[in-house]
């Protein structure tokens, strides 16, 4: 098992739990960070991060901090090939893919290590573009591969909300321009969870362990997140039976 199938495993666990009590400890402040720094094993020229949350979970930003914001548009937050016009877009003759808005949940842990709101602000706009392509049935209707892609966005996007929710080094505006996200968050869930939605969703993913895990992170994490009880309950429930799925696996 790979160290980022182990962090999904352990973070889907614990968020299937009742009552898990979400805490972050960040690094407050640029020198201590810097002082945190360690080279990564499989590639020296990126750097490692950590924030721990509730002394159990340690979260990795690898890339430089140079490299944080390329390929981003920062006018609008699209992200890689979902720039209009951009070699990346061209490559994928135009189509466009929500997995690579999940950039933004790199930025937040950025801008949470660094102390960095610019950083936040940028995630915002990130995560909004694939927002403001959400569909009245609650998909992101247009995204290329549309269950696996929109997969990674919800985990990036609940992951987002609760790191910045748990901080003490965000403003009450930034945090409520977060949280102001969550119905949307709620309303992609609902629709990943629809029988004629998840069913066939899951028939792509067979041979991959780690997408279980994954659908189970971004579920259980949106179910910390949304007042509705009955489709938190829901949440866990689809989180639970990914999690089994996938140790069942070994």
């Amino acid at each position: 098992m790979s160290r980022t199938q182990l962090h999904q495993t352990l973070c889907a666990l614990l968020i299937v739990a009742t009552g898990f009590p979400l805490a972050c400890k960040t690094t407050p402040s640029r020198d201590s960070v810097v002082n945190d720094v360690v080279s990564s094993s499989m590639d020296p020229g990126h750097q490692e991060l950590t924030v721990e949350c509730a002394g159990v979970w340690t979260l990795f930003l690898s890339p430089k901090r140079t490299d944080l914001l390329n390929d981003i548009d920062l006018a609008t937050g699209a992200v890689g090939p979902n720039i209009p016009g951009s070699p990346a877009s061209l490559e994928t003759n135009g189509k466009w893919f929500i997995e690579y808005q999940r950039r933004g949940a790199q930025l937040v842990l950025a801008g949470l290590c660094l102390n960095e709101p610019e950083y936040l602000d940028v995630a915002l706009r990130i995560f909004n573009w694939g927002f403001d392509r959400q569909a009245s049935d609650g998909s992101l209707a247009g995204s290329g591969a549309i269950f696996h892609s929109t997969t990674f966005f919800v985990e990036a996007v609940a992951h987002s909300i609760l790191m910045v929710r748990a901080s003490d080094n965000v403003s009450a505006d930034i945090k409520g321009k977060f949280e102001a996200m969550i119905p949307s968050l709620s309303r992609v869930a609902a629709w990943m969870i629809k029988p004629d939605v998840l069913l066939p969703g899951l028939q792509d993913n067979d041979a991959f362990t780690h997408r279980r895990l994954l659908i189970a992170d971004g579920l259980g994490l949106t179910s910390l997140l949304i007042s509705d009880q009955r489709l938190a309950g829901d949440l866990r429930a689809t989180a639970s039976q990914q999690i089994n799925e996938a140790l069942d696996t070994q």
